[in-house]
């Protein structure tokens, strides 16, 4: 289902990303596509895809700070690169 998130509406994504994130979390295999699919969809709402943006919308202020946290956590733990998912939540932040 991870590899689908371009796919989700905002209600689903609502439903969904909890459950990925912790997944993500406690994920133990570096290259593991359920990282970078979180990441990658982050890097499609930097680079402008609406609905891409549109899915992380109903994010609270805290709820921001808390994925940008764990986006810190999962670069530091599998190495990936997160400069524009990082960039995609500073444009979600009011």
């Amino acid at each position: 289902m991870h590899s689908e998130l371009a796919n989700l509406s905002v209600a689903g994504m609502g439903w969904i990303l909890p459950n990925l994130l912790r997944k993500a979390v406690l994920c133990t295999h570096r290259f593991d596509t359920l990282t970078e699919a979180i990441i990658y969809d982050l890097e499609l709402a930097s680079e402008g895809n609406g609905l891409a943006k549109s899915r992380y919308s109903w994010l609270s202020l805290c709820q921001l700070q808390c994925l940008e946290n764990i986006l810190e956590y999962l670069s530091e733990t599998h190495g990936h690169s997160i400069g524009k998912a990082m960039l995609a939540i500073r444009q979600l932040t009011p």
